[in-house]
């Protein structure tokens, strides 16, 4: 059996505790709008389906031939997995603390609870591996792609296109949050517009805490509950402004307020539409670490359910443990036509950078997209 101490520096004592406390982890968006998919190699091959709209059929006379329609087309995109990973250290005081700790307790229980506040130190390396999943992911969310170019030691400067349509972004006319705003007949319009473009139901409309204060106090929730002109002044019942926007749009209202950094992974001033289906999955495969260090001596490895890997090796000059947590993976937004991002404040240039729509269709360069238009 390991002592306790030894536990600190086991690998698998660390995932084992990932992996048994989800509930102590925070929930991140891609865990809710993504499946987990494991792939073989750092290539990923991505189908998104084009849609045509739709049209009336031809009138024709007796005897004549009909017109042939084009077949749906597809859009198939091959891009690359990226790695990343961060190290943390157990020096020599630290380890000397917590062996006076271990011998200063008088049970079991104690010895388990001081090598767990060890061991938290290392799941935050496991939690910062969730983040930078959740920060690319939200990007390419909120802009229909994932810019890699801004990482200069990411092993990719690849742009990740999701293909999002032109039509799928839009911008109010006035500011939600406005004595005349109109927000959930801007959502109507929109998801309208796009339902009988694309045949998509949206079932939730995701937002920032900023955001949602702004909805709520928009002069058509105010007038609806009967309480006035709009003004920012007037306390609301929060329940009453979602069960209005949810009787007049259909849709659930999620508040998700998380950042990194001081950037909020959904805007100020942006609302995210999205279905009750998963919209993708986040491809992971085999880190290096795996590949490479597994089995050798000096080195213990060991991997998460969700694919993130974590390396502990002794250091002998100074003595201590270094924990190294890796991963290889890339969101992926395969229904990218089921997603509609509105801008509800104009002007406003905080999170994420917008994404000028006429750019979001542009093809990426035929070493990452074939376009596939069927036949005519």
């Amino acid at each position: 059996m390991p002592t306790e101490l030894q536990n600190i520096a086991s690998p698998q004592a660390v995932a084992a505790v990932w992996n048994t406390n989800v509930n102590e982890q925070p929930t991140y968006l891609y865990q809710v709008l993504l499946d987990d998919e494991v792939v073989n190699g750092t290539a990923v091959n991505v189908v998104f389906g084009k849609d045509q709209g739709l049209s009336v059929l031809d009138m024709v006379t007796e005897d004549a031939s009909s017109t042939r329609m084009k077949n749906q087309g597809f859009r198939e995109a091959t891009y690359k997995l990226n790695q990343f990973k961060k190290h943390m250290l157990v020096d020599e005081r630290t380890r000397r603390a917590v062996n006076d700790a271990l011998a200063r307790a008088t049970s079991q229980y104690e010895q388990q609870a001081v090598v767990r506040t060890q061991l938290q130190d290392a799941l935050k390396l496991f939690n910062n591996a969730s983040v930078t999943r959740e920060y690319l992911f939200t990007e390419g969310l909120v802009n229909g792609k994932i810019d890699f170019s801004k990482y200069p030691n990411a092993s990719s400067n690849e742009i990740v296109d999701f293909f999002y349509d032109d039509e799928q972004f839009t911008t109010v006319d006035k500011d939600w949050g406005t004595k005349d705003s109109t927000p959930t007949d801007d959502v109507n319009v929109f998801t309208q517009k796009l339902s009988n473009k694309l045949g998509v139901g949206f079932n939730t409309a995701i937002m920032n805490q900023m955001t949602y204060n702004k909805l709520i106090h928009s002069g058509q929730i105010v007038n609806t509950l009967g309480v006035g002109v709009g003004s920012n002044n007037i306390a609301l019942s929060n329940s009453q402004a979602e069960s209005i926007f949810k009787d007049a749009t259909g849709l659930d209202i999620m508040v998700y307020d998380k950042s990194v950094g001081g950037k909020k992974f959904i805007p100020d001033g942006k609302v995210v539409l999205v279905p009750s289906e998963k919209i993708g999955s986040m491809a992971h495969t085999e880190t290096q670490e795996q590949m490479g260090l597994a089995g050798n001596a000096g080195y213990d490895v060991a991997t998460t359910t969700d694919g993130i890997t974590v390396t502990t090796s002794v250091i002998d000059d100074p003595v201590g443990v270094k924990y190294q947590v890796s991963e290889v993976f890339l969101p992926l937004i395969k229904a990218s036509n089921n997603v509609g991002v509105m801008t509800v404040l104009t002007g406003n240039d905080n999170g994420a950078k917008d994404v000028t729509p006429a750019s979001t269709t542009t093809d990426n360069s035929a070493s990452n997209s074939t376009d596939n238009k069927g036949g005519k």
